[in-house]
This record gives structure tokens, sequence and C-alpha cells, in this order.
């Protein structure tokens, strides 16, 4: 079975006539919105039968629509003005009436605006294939295919009338070269309706079985999407879930198969509307072939379910609900709760927290996160070996952007006793693991501590703040304070500290800086992203020092890469140079002697030692 990463989505157009239904009558009201409501469904379709956005006609194919995204915006915030005032539990029958009128102008004005490419256009390539389709051996009376890339930056779609059709029926999807993300993998998605306009949707599935690197040089034909013998099954249950206080407009979840961090692909997704407490929700996926690993996405939207914020500010908040994954195969699977609390504190899928434990794993993790964001994690089982412990995790969801540094601020500490904390801050399928090599060692004292990321992050995807479990056991408790993207150029969040006493009265009035083989560098002041900082002032024989971690790439070509706190509980010894002014001059710390050596042993990043000759 073929697995990969999808993300985003497109516009839950299908839903449109739930959302009618899902109207909040008040027994005492009189007015009627029956006129209404069905305007609200011509504004839908109107704005779905419109093929492409496009600022330039060049960028559409002879014979398609476009319209532009302020245009599309226009009708879409008209449409959310109806439906608020539809939905009102104080409106008038004028007030209804002259919503009416206003959307009924704003649909025309759109259509209207609308055109058609009438132009030749040669620079074309042609996606084309077959599809057959039925759902547990009944036809599938009409489909949209949609192609796009991985993160749902580019897509194209095509509708299909499935209804009279005994045999595979033909497809073409045609896109302007110029607009591909050439080099880029595309996939395929299935949208099912049951009508022929388009507005009652039966499923939206991920053709597993269709990847393809675009190029924009060559046709992509003979494509054969054959889910003749597609087997769904349903999932539902309940959400439980508020924003601020009050209830969420539309909330869009999906079903997704887990495999790891950076594998899944979409079985399903549904959209409630007004979603609180005990909300009930309902999934149709595809079945699967063995006991299979299911999370799920929740988007929150004000109004329309708009995916991300193509129209203005629409989003509320898009999370991954991880902390109870399902186990499914090929049954139906009933009351599944999904319990969020408010989603205030939410935004681009951060907040949430989830479990991962290796197969070969002894260690088990139990854990539970309280109104005030506290998540008590109690780990079980027999104790992993010393490099192990990457093997039973608890993590936070966050969204770093590429190349940029982190700061993270959380509060730790234990039940009893003392435990090591390894963090891991960035991983990669199949690519890089970034762990901070300072560890903290907490313990039943709650204390808050900042680490900073060591390297930049390379890929700005859903990432997690890890940490390490397997290799003890105990109960120690995390809060998420921040996570906050830190200036390259400004100075480090300091967090070690070295004391140097006993410092000869010769060197008083100049400064000192101290290094420990350039894994560790001890200064003033130090630069996130380059190495540069300022010495510290000797007074009295004195001096403290902030300690940092240096990462250099000894083994290919000793480039520095980076810098963060430093948390260790080693013992160690410090080289220590002398300067005539606090900026560090990095040729002394490479060619120069030093004046003396301190011997430290450091908890947590603090220690002191005398200076020595």
């Amino acid at each position: 079975m073929k697995r990969f990463f999808v993300t985003g989505g497109v516009l839950t157009i299908a839903l449109i006539s739930l959302l009618v239904l899902s109207a909040c009558t008040d027994p005492e009201e009189l007015a009627d919105t029956s006129e209404l409501s069905a305007a609200i469904i011509e504004a839908y379709k109107a704005r779905s039968d419109v093929e492409n956005e496009a600022e330039d006609a060049a960028d559409i194919v002879e014979g398609e629509s476009y319209a532009t995204r302020s245009q599309k915006a226009a009708l879409i915030n008209a449409i959310s003005e109806a439906e608020r005032v539809r939905d009102s539990r104080s409106k008038s029958q004028a007030s209804v009436d002259a919503a009416t009128a206003a959307l009924r102008a704003a649909i025309k004005v759109f259509e209207d605006a609308v055109e058609v490419q009438t132009g030749t256009n040669n620079n074309i390539m042609t996606f084309s294939g077959t599809i057959t389709i039925k759902e547990n051996g009944q036809p599938v009376p009409y489909v949209e295919i949609v192609v796009h890339d991985k993160d749902w930056d580019w897509e194209k779609k095509t509708r299909v009338d499935l209804s009279e059709a005994d045999t595979p029926v033909e497809w073409t999807i045609k896109a302007i070269k110029s607009t591909l993300p050439t080099g880029k993998e595309i996939y395929f998605r299935i949208n099912a309706f049951s009508d022929k306009d388009y507005l009652i949707e039966m499923f939206r599935i991920d053709d597993k079985d269709n990847t393809m690197t675009l190029d924009n040089t060559n046709n992509k034909t003979g494509i054969t999407i054959n889910m003749t013998n597609l087997r769904t099954i349903t999932l539902n249950g309940t959400i439980n879930i508020s924003h601020e206080g009050k209830s969420v407009p539309s909330v869009v979840i999906q079903a997704f198969q887990r495999t790891d961090a950076e594998d899944r692909y979409l079985l399903g997704e549904t959209t409630v509307f007004n979603a609180r407490t005990n909300t009930p929700w309902s999934i149709k996926i595809e079945a699967l072939e063995e006991d299979t690993n299911i999370i799920f996405y929740i988007h929150g939207f004000k109004s329309v379910p708009l995916w991300g914020n193509d129209y203005g500010d629409a989003s509320l908040f898009n999370l991954w609900y991880l902390t109870n994954p399902i186990t499914v195969k090929n049954t139906d699977k009933f009351n599944i709760n999904l319990n969020i609390r408010d989603t205030s504190e939410y935004n681009n899928n951060t907040g949430s927290w989830m479990k991962w434990i290796d197969s070969s794993s002894t260690a088990t993790i139990d854990y539970s996160v309280d109104n005030d964001g506290v998540c008590a994690v109690t780990v079980g089982g027999t104790p992993a070996g010393q490099w192990e412990g990457w093997k039973a995790i608890v993590q936070y969801n966050y969204i770093p952007q590429a190349g940029k540094y982190y700061a993270y601020t959380f509060e730790a500490w234990t039940e009893t006793g003392e435990r090591q904390l390894n963090i891991q801050y960035y991983y990669e399928a199949g690519g890089e693991d970034f762990a901070f090599t300072s560890a903290p060692i907490i313990n039943s004292t709650r204390t808050t501590y900042t680490l900073v990321s060591e390297r930049p992050i390379p890929k700005g995807e859903t990432k997690q703040l890890a940490f390490r479990c397997a290799t003890q056991m105990g109960k120690f408790y995390i809060k998420i304070i921040s996570i906050t993207e830190v200036d390259a150029n400004s100075n480090i969040p300091t967090a070690g500290r070295l004391t140097i006493t006993g410092i000869p009265n010769e060197y008083n009035g100049k400064y000192i800086c101290a290094s420990n083989g350039w894994d560790l560098i001890a200064a003033d002041s130090f630069k996130i992203n380059m190495i540069g900082g300022n010495a510290g002032l000797i007074s009295n024989g004195t001096v403290t020092l902030n300690v940092w971690v240096i990462l250099i790439d000894w083994v290919n070509d000793g480039t520095y890469k980076g810098s963060g706190s430093f948390y260790g509980n080693n013992y160690l010894q410090f080289e220590l140079y002398i300067l005539n002014s606090p900026t560090i001059s990095w040729d002394i710390l490479n060619t120069g002697s030093p004046a003396g050596v301190v011997a430290v042993d450091f908890v947590n990043g603090i220690g002191s030692g005398t200076f020595e000759e």
C-alpha cells in the first residue's frame, strides 16, 4: 500500500446543504428564512462553478472560467453576512429580506465579474486518464478529481458524471505549464457526491495508488483511477470544543492514517456547524487492510469552512488531535470522543500533546493535560538503555519556519527525586534529528527553563518538542510557556553560569572569556547565528560569565552550525583568555595562549571554580 503525507485541503462546498439544515431556529422566531437560505446555496454554487482563481488571464486554459481573489473574497464576505442574519436569534423579517436582497445583488456582481479565457494558449500541460469507482459495490454518481501538490500550494480539478456509466469514464485536467510546481510530487484526491450540483458530499478519499513528479514538458496521460473495490466504513462520535468560551461556527474534522510523524494520508473528512459540547460528527473512510492508527486534524472557522486564510481572516485555529489515536480496520467505529478544551491558545497546528512509543520499547506512558496546560506524564514498564530514551516520548506540536532559531520556554518538575530531560526539538523522517546537547536535570521544585535551538530549523512543517522518557520511570510535569522565534542576530537568552574566583589582581579591569575545546563558550554575551560576543569584565579577581553550547561541524568542513543555552551536568575544564577590550577576538581563541584554566563541576549549567595558571 502506497502511503504519503498530505496536508491542507480544498473548500468543502459540498456540505452547504448541511449548513442550511444546521441553522438554529428559535420556535419564537417568526421570520421566514427560506428565501435567504436558498440564496446562500445559490451563492456557494456560483463560487463553486468558477473553475479558477487568477489575476492574469494568461494563467488560464482556453475555455475555462476565472475570477480574481478579491472578487471571490467579496462573495464570501456577502455569504458570511447572510449567514449571520439567518442564524441570529433577534432577526426580523425586514432584516432577512434585506440580507436576501443584498446577497442576490452580490451574486450578480460576482457572476458579471467572472470571465472566460477566450485566447489561445499553447503553453498547456494535460493530465488525463480514466476513472472507475464503486462504494461497497454501489455506483458513485458524481466525482471531483483534484490533482494537487503536497502542500496544496497548487491544485486543479475536474468534475466527472458517472451516473450513467457502466465502464471507465475518461477525464481531463489542463493546466498552464508556467503555473505548475515543477519538480514536486503531486497526488490525487477523489471527492464523491450524490447530486448533479455537487452539493451533497458522500466522501473524500486520497487515491493512494497514483503519485508522480511534475515537470512542465510532458503531458501526464493514461492515469487510471480504479476504485471499483472501494470499501468504506463509518467513524462517528462527538466533539467537545469551544473558542474563547463560545461555540465554533464551523469545524472541519479530517481523519488521517498515521504511520509516523511524516507519513500520513487522508482517509476522510466532515464538517460540523455551531460545534460545542457533545456535538455529533460522522466521517465515512476507506476500509483498511490491517489495524491502523487514526489521528484527527481539526480546523475551526469563523463562518464558512474556508481552508487556511484564503479569503480574509476566516481561520480560528488548526490543530492535530493526537491525544488518543484510535485503531481501526474494516468495521465501523462508534462513540469516538474528541475532547478538546478551549482552543483560544491554539494557532497553526500548535498546542496539542501526543505520545509515541517504539514497537521495541518496554516502557509505557500515560499522560493527561489539565485546564492550566500542565501535562502530567507517568512512565512505567522497564527502563531502556542509556542511549535509547527516544523509544518512548511525549511531545508538543508547533510549526517553526525554515531557517529560523527558536527559544523554548517551559516549566518542569518531578513528583519526587531527579530526572534528566533529554529534549528533541526537530525530527525529519529519514533525515535530520536535532536534540539539545545540554539537558537539564529537574527535581520536585517547579522551575522555568529556556533553551534556544542550537541550529536553525531546516523545514517549516509541523514539528514536535519531544521529551524522551524511556530511560527512567516515574512521574513528572511539563508546562509549555512559549515557543518563539529568536532573532538570529540577537544574544542568546542566558542559561548557564560560570563564576571564576582567584583571578590575579593584574587582570582587574581587563576582560575574560573561556572556552572548552569549542564545545562551550563562556562570555558576557553571545550571538545566535555567528561566533561573536563580548567578554566579561574582571573586578576584584572575580567574574561571572554566561555559558553556551557551541556546535562546530568538525567531521565535514569545520563550520559553525549554531549555539544554544547550556544546562549541562558535567565536570569540565575551561581555558581562560584575557582581553584588553570587551570584543572577543577569535584569533585569540584559535591561536592565542590561554592565561590560565579553571575546572568546574556544573549542575544544570551552574558552576564555579578557581583560576589556575
